[in-house]
């Protein structure tokens, strides 16, 4: 036996069990066989197993622990037999064997079935294999009353085998349930109070039946409440109900009506305590094999119910994702599709790939217009390719997808996944950098071109003595350098509020107009004249609308003609979609080419006629778009013929 640190033994059970011992001693001698019969009763063997059940653990050898609780079995054992009549030497060798007994059987079954809860089926045999082991120890040894060592002969060894059986099978296997094995979780039904109702009085009547009525051939009728327990209840409750019957019968053959004797080979006694083992072992098998199936049941249960939540948990995680993922299967068949493939492809999905030509459902092509077969849409890429980019245009749609493939194992063969995402705000971003390359290019390099010789001019004057052509070039040097200033400020402006956070917030909007116009100083006679009519609250990023008017009103002062003074007027209504707030900036300055009133909100875009007359980046009316887009209005353009100029008109939600 293990000597590693144990459990501590509860005292209850300690003292329930040194009971049960001093009963399992006392009772076998009261009991007065006749010469050269052995005892109807011997329980010692039983309880001392039962005992070293709890306080052993494992299968080296005893601790100190074990011999400890042995040596008082032992002298528990001897004080009471002495107490009771028995001889003083017979008493010493019948306790040695009992306790060497018990100990033996405890060593056996902990070897054969790995510890002492009843577990399975197989630990019911392990028992069985431990009962008779032990049960021929004390026969061999003496370890009952009225025999020495090796004095029995065949026939008696095995009637005490079997008769010792009933105390060595029953209690061990009924007490390592109670004590010992933990009680499922799963369970294939409950007994119903009547089930218990029922067998109790059917249980009485069986064993009455078999002992008041021997000459009739109903001894068979003992394993009847077995099997019931068996099928009614769980280990617990059948181990419960053996125990019961178990100890009905013991108490039945100590009545005077016992009519089992000990004639022939196989007795009538023999037979009715092999049906006791047989009725004990069917009970606890059926409740173990019903266990058994109800926590493998049970376990089905929770496994399908973990694979249903992980389905769910996995379908809920594609169907929210912005990506597109098809599964097609070997036999080109959709196997699934999430909701954000749908819309990124803008039709529904065909039901075959091999029915219907996805290149010409969907008017896929490659990212530049190039034509791709269906084939290269499912075919995996090397490890070193990057995704495809592919082209999808749709009336009304036209979007840039970047797809990737894969190929899956499932239960009904290989499967591909397609996994793909809109890309077209990257392209678009792309456009941009490509595009502002371009102002950089243009803008930047020709205004630095000529600061550089405008620079260098200055410095040969300086150099030559012409200190009259100095101021001149300096200052175009200074006007070259105000339009590179001029580019990237625009730029900067650009980046920082297309993507900033928006932060709504209720205030009037006629002190973010007079905010703005407060920057052109009235003395300056380029500063114009404003007329300015707001009186509406609105809801929105206060910064963001600083910007806005800000860009519109330095429009309207810089795109001029030199004869004019610059006019604006800043009015504001109620728009005609209620909860909505109208702003009209209406200028007289140059004006908008015809054709062009939409493409002036375009990044970059700069009117051919006016380029060169006027500087800048093109990203001022872009920046107004996407301002009032972020906030859910509208913004357009309109000329204003016969009095030239432009009126721009934006909404934003009212307060």
């Amino acid at each position: 036996m293990v000597n590693d640190a144990q459990p501590k033994l509860a005292p209850g059970r300690l003292a329930f069990i040194v009971a049960c011992s001093v009963v399992g001693v006392v009772l076998p001698f009261t009991e007065h066989p006749a010469r050269g019969a052995i005892p109807e009763l011997w329980p010692p063997m039983t309880v001392f197993f039962v005992w070293f059940t709890l306080v052993c653990e494992g299968n080296r050898r005893p601790s100190t622990r074990v011999l400890r609780h042995a040596g008082v079995m032992f002298a528990l054992f001897v004080v009471l037999a002495l107490l009771l009549g028995s001889a003083p030497l017979t008493t010493l060798r019948m306790g040695v064997v009992n306790v060497v007994a018990a100990l033996v059987m405890a060593y056996l079954f902990q070897r054969t079935n790995g510890g002492w809860a009843l577990h399975s089926p197989r630990s019911i045999y392990a028992v069985m294999v431990a009962a008779v082991g032990a049960g021929l120890v004390a026969a061999l040894l003496g370890g009952f009353p009225g025999f020495g060592p090796f004095e029995l002969d065949s026939r008696l060894l095995m009637w005490w085998v079997i008769r010792n059986g009933v105390f060595m099978f029953v209690g061990a296997s009924t007490f390592m349930v109670l004590f010992h094995t933990p009680q499922s979780q799963y369970a294939d039904r409950s007994a119903a109070w009547w089930e218990l109702a029922v067998l109790a009085p059917f249980s009485i009547a069986c064993v009455w039946l078999v002992y008041e009525v021997p000459g009739l051939p109903l001894s068979w009728m003992l394993l009847l409440p077995g099997i019931a327990a068996g099928l009614i209840f769980d280990v617990f409750g059948a181990a419960l109900a053996v125990l019961s019957i178990s100890v009905l019968s013991a108490a039945f053959t100590m009545l005077p009506g016992n009519q089992f004797g000990y004639e022939g080979l196989f007795p009538a006694s023999v037979v009715v305590d092999l049906l006791v083992i047989v009725m004990a072992f069917l009970a606890l098998q059926l409740s173990l094999v019903r266990e058994q199936r109800a926590t493998v049941m049970g376990d089905l249960r929770v496994s399908r119910a973990q694979t249903r939540s992980q389905a769910s948990f996995l379908t809920q995680v594609l169907d929210s994702m912005n990506d597109g993922v098809i599964v097609v299967g070997q036999d080109g068949t959709v196997a699934y599709h999430n909701p954000a493939a749908r819309q990124l492809l803008g039709k529904p999905l065909p039901a075959s790939a091999r029915e219907t030509s996805w290149i010409d459902h969907f008017g896929i092509t490659d990212a530049e217009g190039a034509p791709v077969t269906d084939q290269d849409l499912v075919t995996p890429l090397s490890g070193t390719e990057p995704d495809r980019t592919l082209l999808i245009d749709n009336p009304g749609s036209k979007r840039f997808i970047q797809a990737g493939v894969a190929t899956l194992e499932t239960d009904d063969g290989p499967a591909t996944m397609v996994l793909f995402s809109d890309v077209t705000a990257q392209r678009a971003r792309f456009d941009e950098l490509a595009a502002f390359a371009r102002v950089v290019a243009h803008d930047l390099r020709t205004p630095l071109t000529g600061l550089n010789g405008w620079i260098e001019l200055a410095r040969e004057d300086l150099m030559e003595g012409r200190w009259s052509h100095v101021e001149a070039h300096l200052t175009k040097a200074q006007h070259s350098g105000g339009r590179m200033t001029t580019v990237i400020e625009d730029w900067l402006a650009y980046s920082i509020h297309r993507d900033g956070r928006l932060t709504p917030t209720v205030f009037e909007l006629a002190p973010v107009v007079q905010e703005v116009l407060a920057g052109y100083h009235p003395q300056d006679a380029r500063a114009g004249s404003f007329d300015v009519d707001v009186s509406h609250r609105i809801e929105a990023d206060p910064a963001l609308v600083r910007q806005l008017l800000a860009n519109l009103v330095g429009n309207a002062m810089k795109y001029v003609a030199d004869d004019r003074r610059p006019e604006l007027l800043i009015t504001s209504h109620a728009d005609d979609e209620q909860g909505w707030v109208r702003v009209d900036v209406r200028d007289r300055g140059i004006g908008i080419p015809r054709g062009q009133e939409e493409m002036i909100f375009d990044e970059f875009h700069r009117a051919p006629e006016h380029a060169e007359d006027f500087g800048g980046s093109g990203l001022g009316l872009s920046l107004c778009k996407q301002i009032v887009n972020r906030h859910g209005g509208r913004i357009s353009a309109a000329s204003n013929d016969p009095d030239h100029g432009t009126t721009f008109s934006f909404t934003l939600p009212a307060a």
